[in-house]
């Protein structure tokens, strides 16, 4: 293996098993985001809050998605990675109609989506790959707001976004030293908080927000806090990997709890109301998730559970 991280080569393993902390630490922490966003509000100053939360969220549990994808291909030949990335698609958009009542979610269509696209692009080279996340990503982010409707936008940037996660997930089996792996994590992360602000100064941070403004903020949040949780500091926050570790299981419960505690007249008024229904949502949540992902791994040969 070459010890260039352009030239990292996709034979490698992970060099901590099949699981990463800090990945799953960033994507337990998006899914709770993510419940709060998904919290039907009326509020003006909560429903500027949830939206925040959508752009930040959405956009990180995608550029995981990807890098999750580079650690199994680790494990897998290049065709069975791809085709286990096109039978996953293919569940988010049969699932797509399991919460199709609870409103116009785009999010698993979006991943599903972005999944067949990365399917495909595994069988090119590293560097083109990356060039085609960053040419997506930045292309998208540039295209005026009146182009196109916020409903169908996330379509847009994700299949970018898992590419670039999946190009990111060489820092993790590249066999670097921690110290190093953190400053490759640290200096993208500081320079899309950089870009964040400087092309905040010229829109005005408002709502609502420019494309390319909120892809570099969602890029600054999941590599500052990828950063953290590959710290000793972040491991306090270790229970985060319950929800990390089952993400399709717990967005899916997640929604009907939401929806269950409203039809039964559970109200959600104002902002305490909203953190007091997010909270019991992933409190009760906590033990299934964590059985479920126990479960998991008592039966690995049980594999069609590997796709939920």
């Amino acid at each position: 293996m070459k010890s260039s991280i352009l030239f990292t080569t996709r034979t490698s393993t992970p060099a901590a098993g099949a699981r990463v902390y800090a990945v799953d630490s960033m994507r337990g922490l998006a899914m709770i985001l993510m419940t709060l966003a998904n919290i039907p509000v009326q509020s003006g100053n909560l429903l500027l809050v949830t939206q925040w939360i959508t752009y930040c969220a959405g956009p990180a549990f995608v550029f995981l998605a990807g890098v999750s994808a580079w650690l199994i291909q680790g494990r897998r030949p290049v065709r069975e990675t791809a085709l286990f990335l096109l039978k996953r698609g293919c569940l988010l958009f049969a699932l797509q109609l399991a919460v199709f009542p609870f409103g116009g979610y785009v999010v698993l269509p979006a991943i599903g989506l972005s999944m067949f696209v990365l399917a495909g692009l595994l069988y090119l080279p590293y560097s083109v790959v990356l060039c085609f996340g960053m040419a997506v990503v930045l292309g998208a982010g540039l295209l005026p707001r009146e182009a196109i409707t916020e409903s169908v936008y996330p379509m847009l940037p994700w299949p970018g976004l898992m590419a670039l996660g999946f190009c990111f997930g060489t820092l993790y089996t590249s066999g670097l030293a921690r110290v190093l792996r953190l400053a490759l994590i640290v200096i993208p992360g500081c320079c899309c908080c950089w870009l964040f602000v400087i092309l905040g100064r010229f829109s005005g941070y408002g709502m609502p927000i420019p494309w390319l403004l909120s892809l570099l903020g969602s890029l600054a949040f999941v590599l500052m806090l990828l950063a953290f949780f590959e710290s000793g500091i972040g491991r306090v926050l270790a229970p985060l990997t319950v929800f990390g570790r089952v993400p399709l299981f717990y967005y899916l419960l997640h929604l009907y709890m939401i929806h269950a505690l409203l039809f039964f007249g559970w109200a959600v008024g104002g902002t305490g109301e909203f953190l007091e229904t997010g909270g019991l949502v992933v409190v009760i949540s906590f033990p299934l998730c964590r059985w479920y992902g126990r479960y998991k791994q008592r039966h690995p040969d049980q594999w069609w559970w590997s796709y939920l």
